[in-house]
């Protein structure tokens, strides 16, 4: 905290109060990395016509954060990932449902959620500098159209899987 405090030109009393922990600070600094990329690409994509794009445009900017911000995922928490993103996106594939372009078993609460934690997970598997993630966004995003085959199982509750102990 002395560190940081010495960086941002505040005495560390100041940085105590505001973060009082170190999870408070990162997720202070989850909430700037969102403000600066995530809001932006959600904006647009929540404006694009077409919600097949728009979800491709939300993934995409996610997992690039994720991506650059090497190592802050493990300090995530589903309020945050629910509130800043899965709530945003959950309307563009309701609204791509509603158009005819998404699979109508799709639960838009409950999946959109899942979907970004499943492509979330790919990214420590992958170099810092890769765009190895753009497979697996093409595989969930081809996953979601409608020429599916056979119906999807139901959709469970969320369990939380950030909470610690």
């Amino acid at each position: 905290m002395t560190d940081i405090a010495e960086a941002a030109g505040f005495g560390v009393a100041t940085v105590y109060r505001r973060f009082p922990t170190r999870q408070d600070l990162l997720q202070g600094v989850i909430w700037e990395l969102f403000a600066a990329d995530m809001a932006p690409a959600l904006v647009v994509a929540a404006n694009e016509p077409d919600p097949r794009e728009g979800v491709s445009i939300a993934f995409e900017a996610a997992l690039s954060a994720a991506c650059r911000s090497g190592g802050l995922l493990p300090e995530m928490t589903l309020d945050i990932i629910q509130s800043t993103f899965a709530d945003p996106v959950s309307r563009i594939i309701e609204e791509g449902r509603r158009q005819g372009l998404f699979r109508q078993d799709l639960d838009p609460e409950k999946d959109t959620l899942r979907l970004i934690l499943m492509l979330l997970g790919v990214v420590p598997t992958l170099r810092p500098e890769s765009d190895g993630w753009r497979r697996y966004l093409r595989l969930v995003m081809d996953s979601l159209l409608l020429d599916a085959a056979d119906p999807l199982p139901p959709a469970e509750s969320i369990t939380d899987p950030f909470q610690r102990p």
